[in-house]
């Protein structure tokens, strides 16, 4: 029988005793995945934008911290890209759900090419916040050393860590392939790697502890850095839990969908914590900026209008409907027209054979403005005849 035949109907990977492969309806965490996608990377961009936004025309100060940061995010948006292009072929399903025939050999490259994305934007991380602390921080030469040392090593580890990837994404590209020790190793691989990862988060996360309480900056600083300190500490929560799961499922080569997910969380979560010391200054002159537009806003919606008419909030035309016989014109008979003109003086004229005594309120008080912007005050009388 041809191998092609086998492949059809086989899985890649032998089920366990009592569970049989289900190619039509299988248990998948593709949904899961695309979700965390979708909102840790939306509020990842987010705050990035909002970061560059402020560092650039803000603050005018764009350092190598801000790239190291943009570059994060660009791998963080590779490794989403990355992730929902495999879920097409079965990624987050069980291996043995899977048909061995649809595992080609450049389909196992991209799964094993998260890895490095996934690496490089961890890496990218902690030298945005490893700068971010030598921009604070430059008069204390011992925290220097120890940044500067920590960027050394993760960087080294790094340059480790890519080789042996890129030989397992050449060696691990055929369901034959699991047979082979670097590849079936691959979860003792992934335990060190994100043990390493736990100490590096912790290590960047110590370092500034003991140096902030004693800082002498805005506090807007101050928010930034434990901002900084929260989110990373989340991050790195996440980084734990991977690695517990991880542990637990030493010997399972089918874990992978799942640690996928902790990494999703940790890589976003991480560039997010890089960019929060830029959100204070940002939100301080949204704050400024809102209440400019509302005092803006207030005025232009309560001036008067030259060329309108109010009666108490009514419009002309309304007033000139409801009194008809009290519009601006020739006073008829019976009645009499008194204007009170203000600023700075008042003056008032009446017919002269019409006395004050006769002179009754009959409607109201409207409002205009003249040519040269006085304010006119117009009441309109009525006279009673005793």
């Amino acid at each position: 029988m041809p191998d092609e035949m086998n492949y059809s109907a086989w899985p890649a990977l032998a089920p366990p005793p009592g569970v049989l492969s289900n190619f039509t309806d299988p248990k998948t965490l593709s949904t899961s995945l695309v979700t965390d996608n979708a909102i840790f990377l939306s509020l990842m961009l987010i705050v990035v934008g909002i970061r560059h936004y402020s560092r650039a025309f803000l603050s005018h100060a764009v350092g190598w911290d801000d790239y190291m940061c943009l570059l994060a995010a660009l791998c963080s948006a590779a490794h989403t890209f990355m992730t929902l292009c495999i879920i097409q072929y079965g990624y987050g399903r069980h291996l043995w759900d899977i048909r061995a025939i649809t595992l080609l050999p450049s389909r196992l490259k991209q799964m094993g090419s998260m890895g490095i994305i996934g690496s490089a934007s961890t890496l990218s991380i902690k030298i945005s916040i490893f700068l971010l602390y030598l921009r604070l921080f430059r008069v204390n030469q011992r925290f220097r050393y120890w940044v500067h040392s920590g960027m050394l090593f993760y960087i080294l580890y790094t340059a480790t860590y890519w080789p042996f990837q890129t030989a397992s994404i050449i060696e691990c590209n055929t369901p034959q392939s699991l047979n082979i020790a670097i590849c079936a190793n691959s979860d003792i691989t992934t335990v060190v790697i994100t043990a390493i990862n736990v100490v590096t988060d912790f290590y960047v996360l110590a370092l500034p502890i003991g140096i902030v309480g004693r800082l002498n900056v805005k506090r807007t600083k101050k928010l930034g850095l434990r901002a900084v300190f929260l989110c990373g500490l989340i991050a790195s929560l996440a980084n734990v839990a991977k690695l517990i799961y991880a542990t637990l499922h030493l010997n399972d080569q089918d874990s992978a969908a799942l640690t996928t997910e902790f990494a999703i969380v940790e890589m976003n979560l991480g560039t997010i914590a890089a960019s929060m010391p830029a959100l204070p200054q940002f939100f301080a002159k949204a704050r400024i900026f809102h209440a400019s537009t509302y005092s803006f806003l207030h005025r232009l919606l309560n001036r008067r209008d030259p060329s309108s008419l109010s009666w108490f909030g009514q419009s002309s035309k309304n007033l000139a409907s409801g009194y008809p016989e009290r519009q601006r014109g020739p006073a008829v008979r019976g009645e009499n027209q008194t204007e009170l003109q203000s600023l700075p003086d008042v003056r008032a004229y009446t017919r002269t054979d019409v006395s004050h005594d006769d002179v009754a309120l009959g409607g109201g008080l409207a409002q205009t403005e003249n040519s040269r912007g006085v304010l006119n005050l117009t009441v309109w009388c009525k006279r009673t005849r005793s």
